[in-house]
């Protein structure tokens, strides 16, 4: 992605786009997001907080100074509860084999196989339970699964720079950070653009971009880190979702479009602050005839 030509004027129409589209999109979710933001509050015990008409999630005062709140959570048992049933259960792929050609079943065994090597490798059981929180919580929540070329096992290295052989990574997104084109599309197929709002620590987009940004304070939903390692066996405090400040880190869009007639190989475009870090076609072809979807 470092190859790209740069094109100033062009460049800034492209990320004037992008963060136009961004802040319209999410605009547009927010009440969605209030009402996550409002079941995280009543995981965590606090029960006594509503959506506001300003758009806020706010404390709800006590009518009289000397009324009493009791302290109860209906909801945090019930989460906890689901969850633990739900880490029983764990998802496993299956590759048939196209024929009884003794040929075909070969290579069912070794898709197989090389399946179970990634799922061990990137502790695909603890991204699972991750995701099922988060699910659980929100009502939604992604897998992203791309190809790093900064993983598996080091081939060369020259003048400074290191080549690797290149693995996948398998990550969890949590729903605030998938913005679909529109709120009214009933799943992914439906939606003719997807952006991805992430953030990655300044120094990390450098080395990969090659365009130095300025780092902020910003902040970020996540799991409790201690409930998260506990797990859920047997233990009764549940993994609680928390909102912390990650510090040097940036916003990074990635708008993801499906093939057009102007782009017949789809479009992916990188934007970090005000900066176009990538724009060219989708990076994998993955559909079917050779097309990227």
């Amino acid at each position: 992605m470092s190859d790209y030509f740069y094109n100033e004027e062009q460049d800034r129409e492209i990320v004037s786009n992008l963060v136009n589209d961004f802040s319209r999109r999410r605009e547009e979710r927010k009440s969605t997001e209030l009402a996550w933001e409002l079941n995280m509050n009543f995981l965590l015990g606090n029960q006594y907080c509503a959506i506001s008409n300003r758009g806020e999630i706010d404390e709800l005062e006590t009518a009289y100074a000397w009324e009493c709140r009791e302290v109860y959570n209906h909801i945090g048992p019930i989460i906890d509860t689901r969850l633990a049933k739900l880490a029983k259960v764990r998802p496993g792929a299956c590759v048939r084999p196209s024929s009884s050609d003794e040929r075909d079943i070969a290579c069912a065994k070794l898709s197989k196989a090389v399946i179970d090597y990634a799922s061990a490798k990137h502790n695909l059981s603890s991204l699972i339970s991750e995701a099922t929180a988060w699910s659980e919580v929100t009502g939604t929540v992604f897998y992203k699964v791309v190809w790093s070329s900064d993983s598996g096992d080091l081939i060369a290295e020259e003048e400074g720079k290191k080549l690797y052989e290149g693995d996948i990574d398998i990550s969890v997104c949590p729903p605030f950070e998938i913005f679909p084109d529109s709120c009214g599309a009933r799943d992914i197929d439906a939606c003719t653009s997807i952006i991805h709002a992430r953030v990655m620590p300044a120094n990390l987009i450098e080395d990969k971009y090659g365009i130095k940004v300025n780092g902020e304070d910003l902040d970020t939903f996540t799991f409790d880190n201690d409930n998260f390692l506990a797990g859920f066996s047997g233990r009764s405090n549940i993994r609680k979702v928390t909102k912390m400040v990650k510090h040097n880190h940036c916003l990074i869009l990635e708008r993801y479009e499906r093939p057009t007639g102007e782009h017949p190989n789809g479009r992916l475009t990188i934007v970090c602050q005000d900066k176009l870090l990538f724009d060219g076609e989708l990076p994998y072809i993955n559909g079917d005839n050779s097309s990227r979807t």
